[in-house]
């Protein structure tokens, strides 16, 4: 697996920092089903650059639980990111998750939202 770093250590704590607050929204978001509500959190946090990092980890805490979440997450994740002007985001984050469990076997959750 190949793991790219942030060539400044600001950055890469920044980036530790969002991942966080997606992993604390996902986990909200699982357990209330606020749809209005995470994708209101996700677009507080700001950071348009770092939006393919938020698809990855909200696909990847949702493959780690059910079909419902794995749906919730897809749901979520195409209507809040699929009007952000941010190129490609879903592509990038899925890109991106494919290469880190590559070693895997595919997860049948997201087929019924096209993924």
């Amino acid at each position: 697996m190949v793991e790219y770093r942030a060539s400044n250590p600001d950055m890469q704590d920044s980036i530790v920092a969002f991942k966080s607050h997606v992993a604390t929204i996902a986990t909200e978001y699982f357990n209330s089903a606020d749809v209005t509500e995470a994708a209101a959190s996700l677009a507080e946090l700001g950071t348009p650059l770092y939006t393919h990092y938020a698809v990855k980890k909200m696909i990847t805490m949702a493959m780690d639980r059910k079909t419902r979440e794995c749906e919730m997450a897809a749901r979520l994740l195409s209507g809040t990111f699929s009007t952000q002007r941010s190129p490609h985001p879903e592509r990038r984050g899925r890109e991106s998750e494919r290469q880190g469990r590559r070693h895997e076997q595919p997860h049948a959750m997201l087929g019924s939202a096209g993924y």
